[in-house]
Order: C-alpha cells, then sequence, then structure tokens
C-alpha cells in the first residue's frame, strides 16, 4: 500500500508529534511504501519512509500555512497513494485526519483563560479556518482521545471518527515500589508552560509542601526563562527550572508524582510515560488521557487542595503503581497501536 504522510514541517525531537510519529511511521514503513510529504522532509525522516520534501513559501504566516498546505497536497496527489494521512491541518479530500493537537476552537479558548494576552485573534482563526477545511473535506477521523473524539464530532455530525489513543514510544523507566518515607520529588513538563499549567503547578506544589516540607519540584519547559515567565511572581522555593533537555525521562526514575494541571490536553504523552513509569499522576479533567486511564495512578484535581488529596489517597495505594503500571504499557504499546492504526488505513 502507498501510504501519503501529509505535515506541515518535520522537525525530528522538536515535540510530542515529532516523537509520536518516528517510531510509527517507521513501523509503517516495515510493511509498506509510506511518503513523507512536508517542509524539510528529507531531513533525518523516520526509518524507511521515502521523504518527499515541499519548498516552503515565501508568504508570512498565516497565509503561509494556507499556501504550504496547498503544496504539500499537491505533492501528495502526485505520488498517487492508496491512503492520505492528514497528521497536521492539511486539507485534502478523502484523507484520514488524525487530529492530533485536538480541536482549535477550544485550544484557542484555553489559551485565552490560561494566558495574559491569548493568542493574536485573527491569527488564530485563520489557522482555525484551515483545520475546519481540512475536517470538512476528510473521510474519517482518528481522535486521540474520547474528549476530542466529542470536540470534532460537535463541529461536525456526520464525520466517522474512531478513538486512537498515541502509544507509549520513548523508552522510560522501569516501575517500581514507591518507599513509604524520605522527601518526594514532584515533576512539572510542558514546552508550553502557561498552556500546561506551571503557574497552578507551582501552587499545588505549595501546598503539597506544607505537608512534605522537605519536598521539591523540578519543572521541564521551552526554557528556564520561559517557565519563570508562565509562572509570575510566585516563591520559587525548593522549584528548580529545566530547559527542554531531556531530563524529564530520567528524573521519573525517581519521582514521587506528575503534577500537570493542564488547560488543554488532547492526550498528553508525558502523563503516560509517568503512568508507565510507576509514577502517579494528578491532572484536570482537560486533559484527554484522564478518560482512558485512572486510580490508582491517575487522579484529577481542580484545586491545590483537591491536588493534596489525590497525592494522599493514591499514595496509600502505592503497593497497585506497579501492576497498574505493567497494564498501561500492555495496553498502550507500540506495536498494539500500529495494528489499529493498520486496520484504519485499510478499511
Amino acid at each position: 500500500m502507498r501510504i501519503a504522510v501529509l505535515l506541515d514541517r518535520w522537525r525530528r525531537g522538536h515535540g510530542g508529534l515529532e516523537s509520536y510519529l518516528e517510531p510509527v511511521l517507521a513501523e509503517l514503513a516495515a510493511r509498506h511504501d509510506v511518503f513523507l510529504v512536508a517542509r524539510d522532509a528529507g531531513r533525518t525522516p523516520p526509518h524507511g519512509v521515502i521523504p518527499a520534501p515541499v519548498r516552503a513559501s515565501a508568504w508570512p504566516r498565516p497565509w503561509r500555512d494556507r499556501r504550504d498546505a496547498e503544496r504539500i497536497a499537491d505533492a501528495a496527489l502526485a505520488l498517487r497513494p492508496e491512503r492520505v494521512l492528514a497528521v497536521r491541518a492539511i486539507p485534502f479530500p478523502g484523507a484520514i485526519y488524525q487530529a492530533h493537537g485536538g480541536s482549535a476552537p477550544h485550544l484557542r479558548q484555553a489559551r485565552g483563560a490560561c494566558a495574559a494576552r491569548g493568542l493574536a485573534g485573527w491569527k488564530a482563526r485563520a489557522l482555525e479556518r484551515l483545520e475546519e477545511c481540512t475536517l470538512q473535506h476528510c473521510a474519517r477521523v482518528l481522535a486521540g482521545s474520547p474528549k476530542v473524539a466529542r470536540e470534532l464530532r460537535a463541529r461536525r455530525a456526520d464525520v466517522d471518527c474512531a478513538v486512537l489513543p498515541p502509544p507509549l514510544a520513548a523508552p522510560v523507566p522501569a516501575p517500581r515500589t514507591q518507599p513509604e518515607s524520605g522527601a518526594p520529588l514532584f515533576l512539572f513538563c510542558g514546552r508550553d508552560a502557561r498552556l500546561k499549567g506551571a503557574a497552578e503547578a507551582v501552587r499545588w506544589f505549595q501546598e503539597l509542601a506544607r505537608r512534605w516540607p522537605r519536598a521539591v519540584l523540578r519543572m521541564w519547559g521551552a526554557s528556564p526563562a520561559h517557565l519563570r515567565r508562565a509562572i509570575g511572581a510566585q516563591d520559587l522555593q525548593q522549584v528548580f527550572l529545566h530547559g527542554w533537555d531531556g531530563g524529564f525521562r530520567a528524573a521519573l526514575a525517581q519521582a514521587a508524582c506528575l503534577l500537570h494541571p493542564t488547560r488543554y490536553d488532547a492526550f498528553s504523552l508525558v502523563c503516560l510515560e509517568a503512568v508507565a513509569s510507576g509514577v502517579p499522576v494528578i491532572t484536570t479533567a482537560e486533559a484527554g488521557i484522564c478518560e482512558l486511564v485512572g486510580m490508582p495512578l491517575l487522579a484529577v484535581a481542580d484545586s491545590p487542595q483537591a491536588a493534596l488529596a489525590a497525592y494522599q489517597l493514591m499514595r496509600e495505594r502505592r503497593g497497585e503503581f506497579v501492576p497498574a503500571a505493567q497494564r498501561a504499557r500492555a495496553e498502550f504499546c507500540l506495536q498494539g497501536h500500529v495494528r489499529r492504526l493498520m486496520v484504519e488505513l485499510e478499511r
């Protein structure tokens, strides 16, 4: 089968989407002819994938996004693929739209609620129109969580929508039994620190630190400066800020809990990585993963007091962490995800 994968720009190791695509496309390429149609597709593409680079438009954004999407669609059409998988907002009639980022209008609303200025309205709406065009022209949708499936069905009631959560693709520490005592290590990880709730994570940690005075919070974001701006004027005692240096996964081996008070998440790979490592997660109802994973490794909170209560309850069930993590690893394994994706592509 000839499969064209449409992406605005390929940047290996840049973020969650690239971390997902690299192993999944490599697995698909072992069975089929997979073409990556994107800007910079020739720069270290996934193993076995055939790059089909597209030249970027000279226009500024958001006009460039529309013109680049047209060029990518034309390049894909020239390949004569049997299936087209759009993993970004790139309109292509009959494509399978895998909406990794969630629903753009809902994402904009979340950004407006968590940022001082929000997004520039006309630019955001231009990108939303591009996504709306992609949604209306596609044949089917693959949503990363039931939350995203509901949001997209509300925008197009007749769309054939299947839920296909992303897999655990990155290597993470093996689950372990957590000690009963000691200074707990809390983690936060989010490149977009405002959207992922960095300021709220610090407030949650301050409440937890009243109960465990020696506790530590380590935070990963785009950069320490970016984290400071997102956190604002708060006391950062026992809080350590890191750039996007890859240290989060290594820290899971010693972590007591991941704090993830996100304002919007289609799924949240960092939550899955923590759960698979046997590290409990406290997040919000806005994280798509909270409908797919539950106690004892994932709890929902809406305030610092609720986060403290959730963590205390999870500590009481720490003997269940390792079996629950092993079940999550089996449920979200890469091979199972690729098999389900192939079923959707072959329909």
